[in-house]
């Protein structure tokens, strides 16, 4: 058995900043560790979300770091209410 199956993979984004550039379209940028399956990840998670359409994205790979940006247009926006006793 080698390391790689014994060993379980730590998937964590370090950092997530979002700037608003039009009245419902965001940058946003993600910065993760580079491992294996990290890159899928992030793509698909970024697919499952439905309110949001992506414009265009760009996936940058460094020593130890993905850099993965994007803009995205929110079609719908969601209102939490939370009522405090």
């Amino acid at each position: 058995m080698d390391a790689k199956n014994f060993y379980p993979m730590v998937k964590k984004i370090s950092k997530i900043n979002v700037c608003q550039v039009e009245e419902r379209g965001f940058y946003v940028k993600i910065v993760s560790n580079k491992d294996e399956g990290v890159a899928v990840l992030l793509y698909r998670a970024l697919e499952l979300l439905p309110a949001f359409h992506v414009q265009s994205s760009n996936l940058a790979a460094f020593a130890h770091n993905y850099v993965l940006t994007f803009t995205i247009h929110v079609s719908i926006i969601f209102f939490d209410v939370f009522i405090l006793p």
